[in-house]
């Protein structure tokens, strides 16, 4: 648990900082499967994180995210993935939320001049580390940040 919270701290700097380029921030909201011994069914979440992308050559991105959610208080994204256009931002991205532990994918949808759609689906293994979840569906909007 000690090193997710140092990822998670090191996450949020790294977005703060503003070394990264393509900035935003993004809220979401979604529905757990959720299957433990006191509640076992369908339970609403929803997070607010700022996130950078580092764009590379070949039209690979680099996605990083972290912020404050409910239920987990806390949350971070880290994920590799191709662009579809890198003319509208259109992506597919793969990747690890580090706490609560899933993995991820995610469609980002063409990028207006104010922010773009997303949706993801989560992958957990039902265990405390992921909060007891074993899949995630959310729907998100990232908003550009203007330097």
């Amino acid at each position: 648990m000690k090193n997710v919270k140092q990822l998670l701290l090191g996450l949020i700097l790294l977005n703060f900082t503003g070394i990264a380029q393509n900035g935003y921030v993004e809220w979401n909201v979604g529905i757990a499967n959720i299957e433990d011994e006191f509640f076992q069914g369908f339970f609403p979440g929803t997070s607010v994180l700022i996130g950078t992308r580092l764009n590379f050559p070949k039209n690979l991105l680099l996605d990083v995210e972290a912020g404050v959610a409910f239920p987990s208080i806390v949350t971070a994204k880290l994920g590799i993935g191709s662009y579809l256009n890198k003319g509208n931002n259109s992506a597919c991205v793969v990747g690890i939320r580090p706490f609560p532990l899933h993995g991820y994918a995610q469609i980002n949808f063409p990028e207006t001049r104010i922010g773009q759609w997303i949706i993801s689906g989560e992958l957990g293994d039902g265990s405390e580390n992921s909060l007891y979840s074993r899949a995630i569906l959310n729907f998100g909007y990232r908003w550009k940040l203007k330097r």
